[in-house]
């Protein structure tokens, strides 16, 4: 949280400051403005516009409003753009400049330099890469390239909820066109399960160790199958640094990580991060300033999401809408800080689902099915059926409500995506993603709760308003598809070679189709989909599939088998 005042200069000028930290010299602001603006000028920056990193209160702009056609300023927080209207003085440089709080919104521009405010820069270091990415990506040369020529290798976890995610980030980039494969890790969980019981940790670090190596060798097997331009992992996919290594060394493949855990939990993330081309992570502040500090290079901020095919409204019979809908429900693991709140609420027609509920006898009467794991289907039906679904964080911590907590689980878009209504305690992050009492509602403290559930109980029409308007919000903006999406523009974007290989690959093919020069052979080719040229193997596969078409078939193969090595 930012705490903004304003205070003036000795010379008398009004300056923000940020957590105690002045935007601007507090001595001569106009005179400080000018220093770096010459600054700037002097490394010889003097295209038709600029960019700038950073509003404060203006007084770095202001000597180059006369200089400049255009004028950006990339300003990260709002309340800044709000604060400096207060003042009519910075009227005529609020008419000279075009304030952007949005990344995608940056104008495209020849000018690739970037005038920093450094003071802004310290507090948004995220940001301010993120800008520079947006601008480096336009001077590169655009290389269309879509999902279906686009080949991605999943590695799935061995067992967990990240196993869940895994699935859905599959079904994601199969809706959206690209050629999946996946590696299925869950068959070593017995044998991993086994090896958790030896009661000698040292030999049982070493035997997982082992699996984890066997379990990157057979996704290193199916790299050289499939040869995939994306490697995709999921948070607690078995891979080694060394497996890591060798696809960035030896391949043109791109791999990419999603850590969907708590790296305040979660520590394992540090022993390769850095090893990814490319790192998601569902937190950010100073999750990304430890990432810089671990050498990782590009990462970025892809918060969880709801598949719509799974989470969805759904029609419910009599007996399933009086077995699964109560007034309030929580469903999900019992951590300590859940059973100090769920004891608090056991007055109303409340319902708890899942798992570690029945070692305490207090939620006997409210624990449902003897406390079994719930099956994805059964929380849909849950969220369709319940009139408040509550969505309470875990805690490491002993209040009810972890303090600055700052990811956002998946279940609150998975609720949302249900079309139900959610209380959800506060989180920092949720301000970005969803509109306070329009799309969602949050609790800060236990009357709170209290007082929020006793309300919407009693105001129905507001309850479903709000539940459709986050159902729209989620399936319009927060989806699967739309993360993957987006990691697939960022991977373009910050790694240029990744779109250059895959053209490579598309005009090598096509020379090699051209020295055949066979028009009934290239015409044949055209018809394939992406999926069914891969390899040679594919290739001659499908001519022999389809040999009536060809005048000369036998030729045709010969020179395939000549011509089409190691495509």
């Amino acid at each position: 949280m930012n705490n903004i005042v304003i205070e003036n200069s000795k010379d008398g000028n009004p300056i923000p400051i940020i957590n105690n930290i002045s935007l601007h010299s507090k001595y001569a602001p106009y005179k400080e403005g000018e220093k770096i603006s010459e600054i700037y000028l002097r490394s010889g920056n003097n295209k038709k516009d600029i960019i700038i990193f950073g509003l404060g209160f203006g007084y770095h702009i202001i000597p180059l409003l006369d200089i400049f056609k255009k004028i950006y300023v990339f300003e990260p927080l709002l309340e800044i753009v709000e604060k400096i209207k207060d003042y009519p003085q910075f009227s005529h440089l609020l008419d000279s400049i075009t304030i952007i709080t949005d990344i995608n919104a940056i104008p495209k521009t020849e000018n690739k330099d970037i005038f920093c405010l450094n003071s802004v820069k310290r507090f948004f270091p995220d940001y301010f890469e993120q800008l520079q990415h947006k601008i480096e990506s336009f001077q590169l040369p655009k290389v269309k390239i879509s999902p279906d020529e686009i080949r991605v290798l999943i590695d799935f976890p061995i067992y967990g909820g990240s196993l869940t995610t895994a699935n859905y980030v599959k079904n994601a980039f199969t809706k959206l066109g690209y050629i999946t494969e996946f590696v299925e890790n869950d068959i070593a969980n017995n044998l991993l399960q086994e090896i958790l019981k030896i009661e000698d940790k040292n030999h049982s670090a070493i035997m997982s160790s082992k699996l984890t190596e066997l379990m990157s060798d057979l996704f290193w097997y199916k790299f050289q199958v499939f040869q995939p331009h994306v490697c995709f992992f999921n948070a607690q996919s078995p891979m080694t640094p060394h497996l890591l290594r060798i696809i960035k060394e030896k391949t043109s493949a791109v791999s990419v990580f999603w850590f969907v855990e708590d790296y305040k939990r979660f520590n394992y993330w540090k022993n390769y991060s850095n090893e990814f081309d490319f790192f998601c992570c569902i937190q950010k502040g100073d999750f990304f300033e430890i990432l810089r500090e671990n050498k990782n290079k590009n990462f970025a901020y892809i918060p969880m999401a709801a598949d719509e095919s799974i989470h969805r409204k759904i029609y419910l019979n009599s007996s399933d809408r009086e077995f699964y809908g109560s007034d309030i429900s929580f469903m999900g693991a019992g951590y300590n800080n859940r059973h100090l709140l769920f004891s608090q609420l056991l007055d109303y027609d409340l319902k708890i689902w899942g798992t570690d509920w029945g070692h305490n006898p207090i939620f006997k009467d409210v624990l449902q099915k003897n406390g079994e794991r719930i099956s994805i289907e059964e929380s849909v039906k849950i969220y369709n059926a319940t009139k408040i679904n509550i969505n309470l964080h875990s805690s490491i911590g002993d209040d009810y409500l972890e303090q600055n907590g700052d990811f956002i689980n998946p279940r609150t878009f998975e609720i949302m995506a249900c079309g139900g209504f959610q209380l959800i305690d506060k989180r920092s992050l949720i301000s970005e993603l969803f509109n306070e009492n329009e799309e969602i509602v949050t609790f800060d403290s236990l009357q709170d709760l209290r007082d929020k559930i006793d309300f919407y109980l009693t105001n129905e029409d507001e309850r479903k308003r709000i539940a459709k308007n986050g159902q729209r919000k989620v399936l319009n903006n927060h989806t699967y598809k739309h993360r993957i999406s987006k990691i697939m523009k960022i991977l373009q974007e910050r790694i240029p070679q990744f779109s250059t290989n895959i053209n490579n690959e598309k005009n090598e093919l096509k020379q090699k189709l051209e020295r055949i020069n066979d028009p009934e052979l290239f015409k044949f080719m055209e018809s394939l989909s992406p999926e069914k040229r891969m390899s040679t193997e594919m290739i001659i596969g499908e001519v022999k599939k389809n040999q009536g078409k060809f005048k000369n078939y036998e030729v045709i193969i010969l020179a395939l088998e000549t011509f089409l090595k190691n495509i």
